[in-house]
């Protein structure tokens, strides 16, 4: 999913003419001759057209390079904010933004989101209910009883992220495919525990020799489809700060511009 922030201005034409006309004031050859008591006054124009015309192709130089410029300032922000909003974001989803650059035949950059960071972000730009996360499906696909939206139980540890590790996921999905004596991971309500919740359990043994306990706990436990509120204001960070950042990088990029033509 991309969101396009078209930002096409040409800037300051009013003063770009203004210089212009200046120029040609400078440039002005004025040539007063008496011929029946009235006067006759040429200004050559030459210089102050070849002006604008370097200038408009400078314009549009400038402009593609400040668009690019701003697509990739708010890009930052849209990092910065995910930080802010979501508690501990892994990098994955916090670098989950792309540029894609303006140029001097398309006046426009485009600030997006990549596809896979999407299924985790949508949901808290728009609202509503998530989709499944990969290792939900990932679930699904090994066991049917496993199909749902699953957190994490006690008998889970979680990385600094507060996330599940790539090892337990894979873990858990074998323990599913074992059958008999082996199995060692089982779906749904334990017998004899009539009020636990519906989940993923796992057998854990505590102590060794005589002294240990065998018993069960719960890895993940099943839960309603989630739904989230809009508190990642994606679109509203570029209304917020694209005009201003704009201006900033097209007055610099302008400046760059004149400067290597001459």
């Amino acid at each position: 999913m991309s969101i396009a922030l078209i930002l096409r201005r040409y800037i300051r034409h009013q003063i770009l003419v203004a210089q212009a006309v200046q120029q040609a004031k400078l440039q002005a050859a004025g040539i007063i001759s008496g011929l029946l008591n009235s006067y006759k006054v040429t200004v050559n124009i030459d210089p102050a057209m070849r002006y604008l015309d370097r200038t408009g192709k400078q314009v549009r130089y400038a402009s593609a390079v400040a668009l690019t410029r701003t697509a990739k300032r708010l890009e930052k922000l849209a990092e910065e904010e995910v930080g802010r909003v979501f508690h501990k974001p892994t990098r994955f989803v916090q670098r989950g933004f792309y540029t894609r650059p303006a140029n001097v035949s398309n006046l426009e950059a485009v600030v997006g989101i990549k596809d896979r960071q999407a299924k985790v972000l949508l949901p808290h730009i728009v609202g509503g209910r998530r989709d499944r996360k990969p290792f939900e499906e990932k679930l699904a696909s090994d066991s049917s009883k496993a199909a749902g939206y699953w957190v994490p139980g006690e008998g889970i540890r979680l990385n600094a992220s507060g996330n599940l590790t790539k090892g337990q996921i894979v873990q858990i999905a074998a323990g599913l495919k074992r059958t008999g004596k082996y199995a060692d991971v089982f779906v749904g309500v334990p017998l004899g525990h009539p009020g636990a919740p519906y989940g993923i359990w796992g057998r854990k043994t505590k102590g060794r020799g005589r002294k240990a306990v065998s018993g069960i706990v719960p890895l993940l436990i099943r839960i309603s489809a989630p739904t989230y509120r809009k508190r990642f204001d994606f679109e509203g960070i570029a209304k917020k700060n694209a005009q201003r950042i704009f201006n900033e990088e097209f007055d610099r990029a302008f400046r760059q511009a004149m400067a290597g033509a001459r």
